[in-house]
Order: C-alpha cells, then sequence, then structure tokens
C-alpha cells in the first residue's frame, strides 16, 4: 500500500484526509448533512481527500490548496474504511461542466 497508517479499528490500511470540520460534525450529537469537496482525480482512482465548504471558500479564495488553506481544513488521515462513513454522512458538491 502507498500511503498507510494504523487505524485503532480496522488496522493497517489505505491513508484518506478529512478536514476538522467534518470530522467536528460527524462526532456531533447531532451531525448535520454537509457538502463536501474532493481534489481533481481520476475516476478509476479513489478518492484522496475530502474538505467542507468553509474550507473550499479559502481554496478559492487562495487559488490553490496553499498553506494559508491547510492551515485551516487542519486534515485528519483516516483509514479508507473510516473515510467511507464521512462520505456517506455528507453530499457530495456538484461537479461543474
Amino acid at each position: 500500500m502507498a500511503n498507510t497508517l494504523q487505524c485503532g479499528t480496522h488496522g493497517e490500511r489505505e491513508a484518506r484526509f478529512v478536514c476538522d470540520h467534518l470530522v467536528q460534525n460527524l462526532r456531533a450529537a447531532s451531525p448535520q448533512r454537509l457538502i463536501y469537496y474532493a481534489p481533481e482525480h481520476a475516476p478509476h482512482e479513489p478518492t484522496p481527500a475530502i474538505w467542507c465548504e468553509g474550507c473550499e471558500a479559502v481554496i478559492q479564495a487562495e487559488g490553490e490548496i496553499n498553506a494559508a488553506a491547510l492551515a485551516v481544513a487542519n486534515f485528519h488521515g483516516v483509514c479508507d474504511f473510516c473515510f467511507q462513513r464521512y462520505l456517506d454522512a455528507g453530499e457530495a458538491a456538484p461537479v461543474e461542466a
């Protein structure tokens, strides 16, 4: 496996990344169904990371994912199985044509 991490639940798995805002939302007593964004990637490749609308606004203002955007996102590494919970709890942003 290229990028791996040790998950407390699933053992050594492929790593994915989730912004802190989505992590905190899912930990809340009453999580909301939030829109998430993901970087462009080939359709046959897994989604490597997701972030919320607030993080997307910073990325758009900065024009790229840079140090300022990374500081706001404060990404958490999660395993590919746990990552699926975040995908299921949210809704993908519409893809612009």
